[in-house]
C-alpha cells in the first residue's frame, strides 16, 4: 500500500511539473506570474495544454507585456481570469492552418496532404471583437486587436497584482 501511495504521489508531482513545463515552453516564462514579452504563437493544441496547466494551478498570473500572436491569443482567450495586459501588450489573430488529408475523385485510394487555413474557436467576447472587423482574413495575414479593446475581455495589470503574484505585496 505504501508503495502504491508513494507512486501515486511521484506520478502527480511528475505531473504538475509536466504541466509547468508545457507553461515554460510555449510562453517562455519561468517564474510566477508568468511575464511574456514576446510569443509568436505556435502548435495550437500545445497551447490548449498550457491553458488548462494555468487553469490548473501552473501559473498564478499571465502578464502579457508585449506581442501576444497567434496561438498565445487561444492561450489567453481559455484562462481570461489569470490573464492580465500591461500598456505595450499587442494581441494579433489569424486564420489557424495545417495539413488536411484530401484523395483523387478518379482515385479514392490515393490520399495526399494538402496545408489549408481555418477557422479557430474563440469565446464569444473575442469571436464578437473579430466579426466586427470583417472576421479572420481568408489569406491568413494577421489582424491586431487595439489595447482599448482588449481591455473589454482582459483586466489591465496593476502593480499590486504583479507584487502579490511575486509574493512581494
Amino acid at each position: 500500500m505504501r508503495v502504491f501511495l508513494a507512486a501515486l504521489a511521484a506520478l502527480a508531482l511528475l505531473s504538475s511539473t509536466a504541466n509547468a513545463d508545457v507553461v515554460e515552453e510555449v510562453l517562455g516564462c519561468k517564474g510566477n506570474p508568468c511575464i511574456v514579452t514576446y510569443s509568436p504563437g505556435g502548435t495550437i493544441k500545445t497551447f490548449e495544454e498550457a491553458a488548462e496547466a494555468i487553469r490548473n494551478g501552473a501559473r498564478e498570473l499571465v502578464v502579457i507585456e508585449g506581442p501576444c500572436m497567434s496561438a498565445c491569443t487561444i492561450l489567453i482567450d481559455m484562462v481570461p481570469e489569470k490573464v492580465c495586459l500591461k500598456p505595450l501588450a499587442k494581441l494579433g489573430f489569424h486564420r489557424g492552418s495545417g495539413p488536411t488529408l484530401k484523395y483523387l475523385n478518379e482515385m479514392p485510394l490515393y490520399w495526399y496532404t494538402v496545408w489549408e487555413r481555418f477557422d479557430i474557436s474563440y469565446s464569444p467576447k473575442v469571436q464578437e471583437w473579430i466579426n466586427s472587423q470583417g472576421g479572420l482574413p481568408k489569406d491568413g495575414t494577421f489582424i491586431y486587436m487595439t489595447t482599448s479593446a482588449a481591455r473589454t475581455i482582459w483586466k489591465t495589470c496593476s502593480s499590486q497584482q504583479v507584487f502579490q503574484a511575486h509574493g512581494l505585496y
